[in-house]
């Protein structure tokens, strides 16, 4: 590599995956399943120009910065190309689940199927086992090699009109396979009757994935690539009120079950107070955005190629609130647990509609039903900023440590 090194500016990602899965259903359990997966991307420089080049072979690193190399050359020149400019040099492995071989997979369908027993239909269960790396090398000679594994768990039960689901994603947390199901067996029991109230105007409870959708615009908003493209909300509201106060979001790579060591570019991840009280202190930053909006980065990197690219460490957002009183609290409105699709939420104006198969009626403080063919629609950005209710039960196995949030929305009847 070396007459490369001396020649071409250059960085490049090398990835490997390799997954263990079984799956079962209503007909029993499935064979299990290996996967391995690989991938190389590739950056290189030629005179304010940068090549691309992304391949399944990992054996061909040079092959592919002479690729890239080329396609820069050929490439329009780029105002304030992200330079390369890390030497670091550290690696890192964490695995908290040796322990979980294929035969521990068996073993958890099999728990999966007693636990639930003749408490609900099993549609689906899904456990996965999956070992990841991560090796970043430059023309520099930085590398930094990163190594961990995880474990997953998706589940829906359910017939007729009636459904519960779950999924979790686990870095370092011990799996507890009942409080698991229990969340899609509260779901379950949820539907056991069909609800149709009136369309109109009603608090709205957003627990975990529903609430983290929901929150989507205003994560948008403080990522610092945001503010270089200029669609954030919050592009002149550091240090000002624009949320509510009783609002605070952190991003915390010490959450136990979702740390971080290391951003993308070789920088040692921070916790960052983000929203304090409904007053903005700060964007997420990668080297090109803190650079270019001249603040403090805040080791956020999400790509060792592509840039601007920011990403989360871990969303934390907790509150003061029970969310049993949170919903005792309601006179009629509902609870959503989970919200698709995703593209029907508008980042940049803040505005949603969403449906939903964990879409709750509660009256007079208690679970009804199952709402079927209802629409949920308002403004994140607007919405946030009146008082709110969040509790204090949080889940950290989404890729982020929230729980839910209350706030006045408009239900519709399709």
């Amino acid at each position: 590599m070396s007459e490369i090194k001396s020649k071409i500016e250059w960085e490049a990602i090398i990835q490997t995956a390799r997954s263990h899965s079984i799956s079962m259903d209503i007909k029993g359990i499935d064979t299990p399943v290996s996967n391995n997966i690989t991938s190389i991307t590739v950056r290189a420089l030629a005179d304010n120009r940068q090549g691309i080049i992304t391949s399944n072979n990992i054996n061909s690193l040079k092959t592919s910065i002479m690729q890239a190399h080329k396609l820069a050359k050929l490439s329009p020149k780029i105002s304030n190309i992200p330079s390369i400019s890390s030497i670091a040099k550290f690696s890192k492995k964490e695995f908290n689940y040796n322990y979980f071989n294929e035969k521990k997979l068996v073993e958890s369908t099999e728990e999966i199927k007693s636990i639930l027993d003749t408490k609900a239909p099993i549609i689906e269960f899904l456990a996965k086992k999956v070992k990841s790396k991560v090796i970043y090398v430059n023309y520099l000679g930085a590398k930094i090699e990163l190594e961990n594994d995880a474990l997953g768990f998706e589940l829906a039960i359910g017939k007729e009109h009636r459904l519960g689901t779950n999924s979790s994603m686990l870095i370092k947390k011990k799996p507890n396979l009942k409080e698991f199901a229990k969340t899609a067996l509260f779901q379950y029991d949820c539907s056991k009757n069909l609800s149709k109230p009136k369309s109109g105007n009603y608090p709205v409870i957003f627990c975990h994935d529903a609430m983290l959708n929901i929150m989507s615009p205003i994560f948008f908003s403080l990522k610092g690539d945001s503010v270089c493209e200029n669609k954030s909300r919050f592009i002149n509201s550091i240090n000002k009120q624009d949320l509510s106060k009783d609002l605070t979001i952190i991003d915390d790579c010490f959450e136990k079950n979702n740390k971080s060591f290391f951003d993308f570019e070789g920088n040692k991840s921070k916790k960052t107070v983000l929203v304090k009280n409904g007053i903005v202190k700060s964007f997420i930053h990668d080297n090109y955005t803190s650079e270019k909006l001249k603040m403090n980065n805040t080791n956020n990197s999400a790509s060792m190629v592509i840039k601007p690219s920011t990403s989360f460490n871990c969303i934390s957002i907790k509150g003061n609130d029970k969310l049993s009183q949170m919903i005792k609290s309601v006179k009629e409105g509902f609870i959503i647990y989970g919200t698709y699709p995703d593209h029907t939420i508008n980042s940049t104006t803040g505005a949603f509609g969403q449906n939903s198969s964990t879409f709750y009626h509660i009256k007079n403080g208690e679970i009804q039903g199952l709402c079927k063919g209802y629409v949920v629609m308002g403004n994140s950005y607007e919405s946030l900023k009146k008082p709110l209710e969040i509790s204090k039960e949080t889940r950290n196995d989404i890729g982020a440590n929230i729980g839910a949030i209350k706030i006045n929305a408009k239900i519709l009847k399709n």
